[in-house]
């Protein structure tokens, strides 16, 4: 470019004008105030000259040079830098960027940074780490990767950070440099240690080598990054300053500048919303917004941008905090300044004072068609105006319900008075509820012992019985779980198979937990439940099983807490329960795999091994509690008469259980000549009766006969079984497999 210098002729003329400059202001600010065009009346031959610039070298248009016209003079303008030298002691820096005309702390032509920084061409600014082997000529004693030592005496130029070596030519003899690491040269993987790999003629972890990672010759390298190699895989160690690995992808490295990328700005994700009505930007990683002319962000809410329209917002009229307001009027905002609009049907602005709108309603007694006229109203009422006459009319809290003029509106049918709630004549009846008005509408005052108005509904009344309720239990919204249902207020498991059976009538048969004494001390327990024999809520008790080792051949097995068994095998082990002794009842039913029959009202409402100890004969028993049976399956009438009940039965050997001789604790037929037949078994005696524990019949060996009624073994309907039918031995032809034992 050509350029004319003007040297001397400032130094006569344009100092008086001006003063001379030989260095320029800031970038971007003014040093002083703009200087104007001065007209010196000289024909310099010459355009104008810019002052405030590195130098007053002008542009090359020639001008006439019979041009003696005024030279004008522009001063402040921008400082442009072309070399480093020009940049000495500014506070960019002492590097020029020749492409912006910037003074920086460095450039990648320039790398002017301090020792151990090196300068990052994408902001020019100074980075810590190395820029040459210079920086790393002390070394930093650092272990490598594969075990060695060594001095890290090299500057890696992607990393910028000192490692042991760059080549081969870096390392002693006999090593190699593999991941900036000298190792021990290799032929076969067989010279190497577990986990490594021969690459290159070097043992290499290829789980943690940047040139290897992975398998040999699967270098690293990330842009705008420094690589990792971690489990065999590369990825991204960390990014340089203002780069984020957005996409977690490690092959391109840290691919966003989340200085000014709006959708990363700061950090990967955090993208920069659009503002209404507004500009949104990123500057050095922070969102930004700004709002249009004649907008605002009025809420302080970000997310609705510049949401208010300044100049004709009533609510933000010029201002964000100028609200117009016109009583009983319409107020508007006309170019950011709030006016009156109109004045509200039946209202004016009696005072002529703007500033407090329409203040008076031509539809109030007070001011009734006209702004003099005021209404006077009797008690409970107020006055009404009417085309601007006056009146008056009961408070909506009062109703004048006897008619009566004279007492006015003496009736409160919004709160207090259920017989006219609402309006003369509603009557508030609620179910299992006391009822109070409360604002008009019949409200529950109060709820009857056991009920609460659980759904909020008065119209229900108190609907729910807390006492009973499974969703509403003591209170509303408890709901019993876990098996436990609402048993007087409370949720808890049932006590019983029967308990159960009454409080879910649908409940199957299955195995359940229980409580036999509710909130008392004794635990929970898993029983199993009949629901359907003989209108079901049986609970099983036990079993005796024939054929099995033996376990009821002991008094106290009929009364104490003792278990054994389960209930899976009920059928085919013994099985006792804990509801032996624990689950009160009242009937009692006998079940074998070919017959059942029972007794109601037989316990007395306790559990079996509790009836068992307080009935206990002291002797041997000649006399039935019970003749016959209360209900029956798979046997005749006839047999069913001839069966009954009893304890401690005598039988032929004239000897009682629990001693020796004796073959049943609990009994439910007899055979003639004194055969008793039922549950448990002598400990001792005959070796035929020390094989079960089990005597009921098979349903082909119980045959009914006449006896004398009342005279033992004969029951009081004067029947027994034939003894024709009885066998010693546990002989399965003859003696039922198993029985089960229920209680309800």
């Amino acid at each position: 470019m050509k350029t004319r210098r003007i040297h001397g002729l400032c130094a006569v003329t344009l100092t008086l004008a001006l003063g001379c400059s030989d260095g320029a202001s800031a970038t971007g600010s003014d040093a002083g105030a703009d200087v104007a065009a001065v007209d010196l009346g000289l024909d310099l031959g010459t355009p104008d000259v810019a002052v405030d610039a590195p130098s007053i070298d002008t542009p090359a248009t020639d001008a006439p040079a019979t041009d003696l016209g005024v030279m004008d003079v522009a001063a402040d303008v921008p400082f442009r830098c072309a070399s480093n030298a020009e940049c000495a002691g500014r506070t960019g820096g002492p590097a020029c960027d020749v492409a912006t005309g910037q003074c920086v702390a460095c450039t990648a032509a320039s790398d002017v940074c301090p020792a151990g920084q090196y300068c990052t061409p994408a902001t020019n600014t100074c980075a810590t780490g190395c820029r040459d082997d210079g920086a790393c000529a002390g070394g930093d004693g650092g272990v490598l990767a594969d075990g060695g030592t060594a001095p890290s005496t090299h500057c890696d130029p992607t990393a910028h950070r000192c490692v042991a070596c760059l080549t081969d030519a870096h390392c002693p003899a006999s090593t190699h440099c593999m991941g900036n690491v000298c190792v021990a040269g290799c032929t076969t993987e067989a010279n190497c240690a577990t986990g490594q790999s021969c690459c290159g003629g070097g043992c290499v972890d290829p789980r943690t080598n940047l040139a290897h990672c992975g398998g040999c010759g699967m270098p690293c390298a990330a842009a705008n990054a420094v690589p990792s190699c971690t489990a065999g895989a590369c990825g991204v160690a960390s990014c340089a300053a203002g780069y984020g690995d957005c996409d977690g992808v490690a092959t391109n490295g840290c691919e966003v500048d989340t200085l000014h990328d709006t959708a990363h700005c700061g950090g990967c994700a955090t993208a920069c919303a659009p503002r209404d009505h507004a500009t949104v930007s990123c500057a050095a990683g922070a969102c930004a917004f700004a709002c249009a002319d004649g907008f605002a962000d009025c809420d302080g809410d970000p997310s609705n941008g510049c949401e208010v329209a300044l100049g004709t917002d009533a609510a933000h009229c010029g201002t964000c905090a100028n609200r117009c307001v016109v009583a009983h009027g319409t107020a508007a905002c006309t170019a950011g300044a709030c006016a009156v609009a109109a004045c509200a049907s039946g209202f004016a602005d009696c005072d002529g004072m703007p500033a407090d709108g329409c203040e008076a309603d031509l539809a109030s007694p007070a001011t009734c068609g006209t702004c003099a006229h005021a209404c006077v109203a009797p008690a409970h009422a107020t006055s009404t105006c009417a085309a601007g006459a006056c009146g008056f009319a009961c408070t909506t809290d009062y109703a004048n319900c006897d008619g009566n003029a004279a007492n006015g509106c003496e009736r409160d049918i919004a709160d207090g008075d259920p017989s006219n709630c609402g309006a003369c004549g509603t009557e508030c009846g609620l179910l299992h509820a006391v009822a109070a008005c409360v604002a008009r509408v019949c409200q529950v005052e109060s709820c009857d012992t056991g009920f609460a108005n659980c759904d909020a509904m008065p119209a229900n009344g108190c609907e729910a019985n807390i006492r009973t309720s499974n969703t509403n239990c003591g209170a509303c919204g408890t709901v019993c779980a876990g098996g436990t249902y609402c048993q007087a207020s409370a949720c808890r498991l049932p006590a019983s198979c029967n308990a159960l059976h009454a409080l879910d009538p649908a409940a199957v048969s299955g195995e359940y937990d229980v409580d036999p004494d509710g909130a008392g001390a004794l635990p929970s327990e898993r029983v199993y439940c009949d629901m359907t024999s003989q209108g079901g809520g049986w609970t099983l008790a036990g079993s005796i099983v024939n054929g099995v080792p033996r376990a009821w051949n002991a008094l106290g097995v009929f009364t104490d807490r003792a278990t054994f068994g389960t209930i899976a095998t009920r059928t085919a082990a013994n099985y006792k329960a804990l509801a032996w002794t624990d689950v009160a009842g009242n009937d009692l039913r006998v079940e074998t795999a070919e017959y059942s029959f029972g007794w109601t009202a037989l316990l007395g409402n306790r559990s079996l091994g509790a009836y068992v100890a307080a009935s206990w004969p002291a002797t041997c028993n000649t006399t039935w509690a019970r003749s016959g049976v209360d209900f029956f399956t798979g046997i005749t009438a006839a047999q069913a008469a001839a069966f009954g009940f009893s304890l401690r039965a005598l039988d032929s050997n004239a000897e009682c259980f629990p001693a020796t001789n004796e073959n049943a604790a609990m009994v439910f037929y007899a055979a003639e000549c004194c055969w008793v037949n039922g549950l448990g078994n002598t400990p001792g005696g005959q070796v035929d009766w020390r094989t079960h524990d089990l005597s009921l019949l098979r349903l082909s060996h119980i045959t009914p006969v006449d006896c004398t009624a009342g005279t033992y073994p004969c029951n009081a309907n004067g029947h027994t079984i034939s003894a024709g039918g009885e066998c010693y031995a546990d002989d399965p032809a003859c003696k039922a497999r198993y029985a089960l034992v229920w209680v309800r």
